[in-house]
């Protein structure tokens, strides 16, 4: 579909990664990145759209690895992190996020 899904993340002083932008999907050539920071780039959009991608960060970019997947494991030390810190919501309130409700044309 020519889009990729995208957010920026940091680690915060817990040691989890927290949002600093919403989720979204875009087409990668009409991306407006704004950070301070620099970033490392993570995903499958990195081995499809490497030269825009790189040329959206500029000087941000500190690298990137198309091939990074999350496992299970790291969501279970985000849950436990956040259940310790008292961050959370019953099975009923706890719901998926659609950035897409009609994903065919």
């Amino acid at each position: 579909m020519g889009e990729i899904y995208w957010g920026m993340y940091s680690f915060n002083d817990n040691g989890i990664v927290s949002p600093l932008s919403e989720e979204q999907i875009s087409n990668p050539a009409l991306l407006e990145i704004e950070t301070s920071s620099t970033c490392f780039g993570v995903g499958t959009g990195w081995g499809t759209y490497e030269d825009v991608l790189t040329k959206k960060l500029g000087g941000k970019l500190t690298g990137f690895d198309p091939v990074c997947f999350p496992h299970a494991r790291d969501i279970l030390t985000i849950a436990t992190k956040e259940l310790e810190l008292g961050n959370s919501v019953s099975a009923a309130e706890a719901l998926p996020v659609y950035l897409r409700n009609k994903v065919t044309s």
